[in-house]
């Protein structure tokens, strides 16, 4: 992490371009097999107009590149090219004979070989400014990726600790009206409900779960459920298919299956509650079916909302691998749930 800190610095930057380039032109400078003295000193006055050059391009792609100014930038590109060639003629004109008068030095190129090679630096220097400002871009999205998946996994979180104590107070009270009876169903009752409630204690945290395992939860669900009923009978749960390797996010199927019940009536030998869940290939298919309590009033997306967290959960881990619909026809409650576990 040093290190990439380090890289990233402009000034590192800057002079590691300034040193491969003093390297680059200095080994094309040198005559011979030894690096002397001489070629040091001329290859440092060069990379003076170009220091030059480089400096005003960099002020104009701030200024004028990154603000879609591109009449400036272009004139900027001008002007720098022009100075450049006029720094070049001054320095070894001029000021070469000022500050190294022991050796002579005269201006070898061409104006437009100058200008050449200045534009071969702009061009050098503009392709690190976007490959500079892709990156930072590339860095920026996958900050707000890392972000945003925290965001979902917190959101996630929070849905799968919202626990409906609907069911806990029912199963409570159906074992404790079983204990006062002094019937032999009480033990049996108060296992099934710590297996169910060491299920979702064990699985709440998991971001999938084995298939198997969820179904297995839900018929320990309904079993519980039928217990507390008159007419157990009544609830109809098939399963069909081989779950084989599927995973699912844990706790999710649940809220269909409960809500047949909280929402449900089963107080008459004619009401039902019909749950049919298929497994074919890697896609599950849910079908619940049941009365609704003539308590409950007109049973909307709204009205629900352990429905609401779960269409939620649905759209964050399943999008576009998921298709929900759910219908009241007269007094009857229909939802068909179709997903993809890939």
């Amino acid at each position: 992490m040093h290190y990439r800190s380090l890289l990233n610095s402009r000034i590192v930057q800057i002079i590691l371009f300034w040193t491969i380039s003093f390297l680059v032109l200095l080994r094309i400078f040198t005559r011979t097999d030894e690096i002397r003295e001489i070629d040091v000193i001329y290859t440092s006055l060069f990379h003076i107009p170009l220091l030059i050059a480089v400096f005003i391009h960099s002020q104009s792609l701030s200024r004028f590149l990154n603000q879609a100014r591109y009449v400036l930038y272009g004139t900027g590109v001008l002007s720098s090219i022009a100075l450049s060639v006029g720094t070049y003629y001054l320095v070894f004109n001029f000021l070469s004979d000022l500050l190294f008068s022991d050796y002579y030095f005269i201006a070898v190129y061409e104006w437009y070989e100058i200008a050449g090679i200045t534009f071969i630096y702009i061009i050098v220097t503009l392709l690190l400014h976007l490959a500079r400002g892709w990156f930072r871009q590339q860095e920026t999205i996958l900050q707000l990726s890392h972000a945003q998946e925290e965001k979902v996994k917190a959101e996630l979180q929070a849905l799968r600790s919202q626990v409906n104590p609907h069911f806990l107070f029912n199963s409570l009270n159906m074992i404790y009206g079983e204990a006062l009876k002094k019937t032999d169903k009480a033990p049996s009752l108060i296992l099934g409900l710590s297996e169910i409630l060491r299920y979702v204690v064990d699985n709440s945290d998991k971001e999938l779960v084995s298939l198997s395992d969820e179904l297995e939860y839900i018929k320990k669900f309904v079993t519980l459920q039928q217990e507390r009923l008159n007419y157990p009978e009544n609830v109809e749960l098939v399963i069909n298919g081989d779950p084989k390797s599927l995973r699912i996010t844990p706790l999710l199927l649940i809220t269909f299956i409960e809500n047949c019940f909280k929402h449900g009536s089963i107080s008459e030998k004619s009401e039902r509650v019909t749950i049919s869940i298929f497994v074919e290939g890697d896609v599950l298919t849910i079908n619940t079916e049941n009365v609704i309590n003539s308590e409950t009033p007109q049973l909307e997306p709204g009205n629900s909302t352990g429905l609401i967290n779960a269409k939620r959960r649905l759209s964050l881990v399943y999008p576009d691998k998921h298709t929900l619909e759910y219908h009241r026809r007269d007094n009857q409650f229909f939802l068909t749930l179709t997903m993809t576990l890939s």
